[in-house]
């Protein structure tokens, strides 16, 4: 599955339990967007403004966030196995209760990390 919504506006739609496998959210605005249980698995979010999205329980394996804006989003149960974060801005958001975090790639390198 392929989907191109490069630099799209997508604020507030409801992606929820949507398959999104592999697409494409490059620069897209994913303002307070709801991708609850969400299949984004090896989805490029780079530089993706994803403030207050909502990424409950979603499938992020492999997904590209490399300079994106993660704000604020609600993370709570997501997978972010193999994910690059390189570059990432966790600011304001509460990490504890992400799944396999630590198997992120570029951790180190992600901005404003404290909630861990």
């Amino acid at each position: 599955m392929w989907a191109n919504f490069g630099n799209a506006y997508l604020g507030g739609v409801n992606f929820r339990e949507a398959n999104l496998r592999e697409a494409n959210l490059r620069g897209a605005n994913l303002l307070r967007t709801d991708l609850r249980e969400a299949n984004l698995m090896r989805a490029n979010l780079e530089g993706a403004y994803s403030e207050g999205a909502n990424f409950r329980e979603a499938n992020l394996k492999g997904a590209n966030f490399e300079g994106a804006n993660l704000q604020g989003a609600n993370l709570r149960g997501a997978n972010f196995e193999g994910a690059n974060l390189k570059g990432a801005n966790f600011e304001g958001t509460n990490l504890k209760e992400i799944l396999n975090l630590y198997l992120a790639k570029n951790l180190e390198y992600a901005l404003k990390i404290k909630n861990l």
